[in-house]
Order: C-alpha cells, then structure tokens, then sequence
C-alpha cells in the first residue's frame, strides 16, 4: 500500500492508522480500508494554520507497506450488520 492521506487529526498520539484506498487492477474497481501499524507509515507536519492549530492535523503517507487480507475491510463490508471482528 502507498499513498498520502490529509488532515489525519490527533495521529501524533495514534498507534494505528486506518487508510482508504483502491486495489489496482481490480474490475470492478474495489475501494478497502486497510488498518496500518504505527511502525509503517510517517507523518509529515504539512498542517500550519493558525486557527486549527488545536485538531493536531497532519499528513499520514505509507510507501510499498505490506497489508495482510485480515487488516482490511472492504467499503461495503463497513455497513454489514455485523461487521468482521
């Protein structure tokens, strides 16, 4: 997985980050979101308003991170009555 996602409010103090993307290659395509270990993403401190200050918002981005099946969830598997886990 690799990508950039913004305004990821209070992730200085996250241990895990959960990220939305699309599996390429997929027909149809298929949006996931996949759940990250603090040890496989950075944040980059892109937030320098003044007013918003506060929220803690900053840039989550991931580079080639391997994400096993079971730490992802696809888009309409959020909406099952009884969701995994």
């Amino acid at each position: 997985m690799s990508g950039a996602w913004d305004y990821a409010s209070a992730c200085d103090h996250a241990t895990h980050f959960i990220g939305a993307a699309m599996i390429e290659g997929s027909d149809p395509p298929r949006l996931v979101y996949a759940l990250l270990d603090r040890s496989a993403f950075v944040i980059v401190d892109n937030w320098d308003t003044i007013g918003m200050r506060g929220t803690g918002s900053k840039r989550v981005a991931a580079d080639g991170v391997f994400v096993p099946n079971l730490r992802t969830i696809t888009a309409p598997g959020t909406s099952d009555e009884v969701p995994p886990g």
